[in-house]
């Protein structure tokens, strides 16, 4: 949890990435402008064991947020991976919670990159100060070691849980 300026430290090459990942396909669109229903492709992925259980955080939530929620699709608008972000007015941050990707798209880092373009959107909509939460699973296990190892001595809180379990 942090800032959402300080992601220009962690996401320094974040416009590279962005733009590499755009010319490989990538299209990021919120939720609220994908012009099919998403959430049913979702859990119909799911449901055919495509896509974790785990990979639902935060669709039914009712702090669902869909202008910063993010359907990661291939240039024909077929979807690879999604992000959800949720908006938690009482202390005034928003949360992307386990973000999902399929496995033949992890390792063109687009996942990290929509969560960049997700700092962004917030950065340019509420400033630099706008508090975020970025979460990522050993279930994902790149995008584990990326957040924590660039997200780490940026942030207001982390968490280190299983770091520590491991050197028990």
């Amino acid at each position: 949890m942090g800032q959402v300026g300080n992601t220009l430290e962690v996401f320094r090459d974040r416009d590279k990435l962005l733009a590499r990942a755009l010319r490989d396909g990538l299209a990021l669109v919120s939720w609220r402008d994908f012009p099919h229903d998403a959430k049913a492709h979702i859990l119909q992925e799911i449901a055919e064991g495509r896509a974790p259980e785990w990979s639902s955080a935060g669709l039914f939530s009712d702090t669902f947020d869909p202008d910063f929620s993010m359907v990661l699709t291939k240039g024909d608008n077929t979807i690879v991976g999604w992000v959800v972000c949720q908006f938690h007015a009482g202390v005034r941050r928003w949360s992307f919670p386990v973000g999902w990707i399929d496995s033949e798209y992890q390792k063109r880092g687009w996942l990290l990159v929509a969560y960049a373009d997700g700092a962004r959107r917030l950065g340019e909509r509420f400033g630099p100060h706008a508090i975020a939460v970025f979460e990522s699973t050993t279930g994902l296990p790149m995008m584990w070691r990326v957040l924590e190892g660039r997200f780490a001595p940026h942030a207001q809180v982390a968490d280190r849980i299983l770091r520590v379990d491991s050197q028990l």
